[in-house]
């Protein structure tokens, strides 16, 4: 049976999930088990596989990249994984969704940081944060008043900014690949696909024109 072991610095991992569960995390342990066929494994073993990608292509504009990369790894991770922190806060209850007013002011301000952050290489982690909110407050409000996820609005903010670096830029001077990670995008093929997807055309005709 195929083996996968993944080292993660406990330090790292426990101040992850402060940022997401806004409690103390210092006595944090994770079960024993990790099911990658269920909907939150698979995305953590998506997460770890991008990872991987993002590692073997490191260059020296590659940190940003790296860092998003790692942020969303390590969220997946607790959010697949069984763990204390989790269980010691109970079964995330849909009531607060619910009770979420439109236009909440929540929303607005994390809307408001949107652009900064994809401009400052800032993950959703990183804005939930600022905010002063657990990362999994920020999901449900979200998702309430938007219908979305706040890793969806981020991403449609990066994609506009690499529109607009892509529009500028000299094209015997840049590269697609160079704008997708000033941008934030680990994973080429990806943007590639979400760029047309969300503007029609590809990245590289952007770059031509």
């Amino acid at each position: 049976m195929p083996t996968l072991i993944v080292y993660v610095a406990k330090d790292r991992l426990r101040e992850m999930a402060r940022a997401v569960y806004q409690v103390d995390a210092d006595r944090l342990q994770l079960g024993l088990h990790l099911q990658l066929g269920a909907p939150a494994g698979a995305d953590f073993l998506r997460a770890l596989v991008e990872h991987h990608d993002v590692l073997e292509r490191a260059t020296t504009d590659g940190a940003f990249a790296r860092k998003l990369s790692a942020d969303l790894l390590l969220a997946r991770l607790l959010n697949a994984a069984d763990n204390s922190v989790s269980r010691s806060l109970g079964a995330w209850s849909n009531a607060e969704a619910t009770s979420i007013p439109r236009g909440d002011a929540l929303v607005r301000r994390f809307e408001e940081a949107i652009d900064a952050a994809a401009t400052e290489g800032s993950s959703v982690l990183d804005i939930a944060t600022e905010l002063g909110v657990p990362l999994r407050t920020l999901q449900s409000h979200v998702r309430a008043t938007r219908g979305t996820t706040p890793t969806a609005m981020l991403r449609d903010a990066q994609l506009r900014r690499a529109r607009a670096l892509l529009a500028a830029a000299d094209p015997h001077r840049e590269t697609v690949t160079s704008i997708a990670t000033q941008a934030g995008f680990a994973h080429l093929g990806r943007f590639s696909t979400e760029y047309r997807r969300r503007f029609g055309e590809s990245p590289a005709e952007t770059l031509r024109r």
